[in-house]
């Protein structure tokens, strides 16, 4: 029987991303231990535009800001109270002029460890956001 886990606010602990511009901070809040199979937490990005192709599903709450996904079809705005689902395979890039903050939930915990390789390629293109 499992145990209701709660994650106080004050209690998020942020680790920033060296990017070469702009700013990134993650807060992973569940992961292994506590999940084998789902991942969340709440990210920062701040004058930044980094691309990305998803290996699993993935949803964002916006919670401060606007988040933009940028992809070949065009650019997707997510403003506060906006939940974004972006599934598996999808190349985008997120873009954020300002700060922007939101909560993330993947799915399939089991491709994030392949995926952290591919991240540390993405951040080496990390630019200025496109107006």
């Amino acid at each position: 029987m499992g145990t209701v886990k709660l994650f106080k606010a004050g209690d998020q602990e942020f680790k920033q991303v060296p990017v070469a511009t702009g700013a990134l901070n993650v807060a992973r809040i569940v992961e292994d231990p506590l999940s084998s199979d789902l991942g969340a937490g709440v990210v920062e990005f701040e004058d930044i535009s980094i691309p990305w192709t998803l290996n699993y599903n993935e949803v964002f709450y916006i919670l401060e800001g606007e988040l933009r996904f940028r992809t070949e079809d065009g650019v997707t705005v997510g403003k506060p109270g906006d939940l974004i689902f972006i599934p598996e395979g999808t190349t985008f890039r997120y873009e954020a002029i300002g700060k922007a903050r939101a909560f993330f939930a993947l799915a399939d915990t089991t491709k994030h460890e392949e995926e952290r390789a591919v991240f540390e390629q993405s951040l080496k293109q990390v630019r200025k956001p496109e107006a």
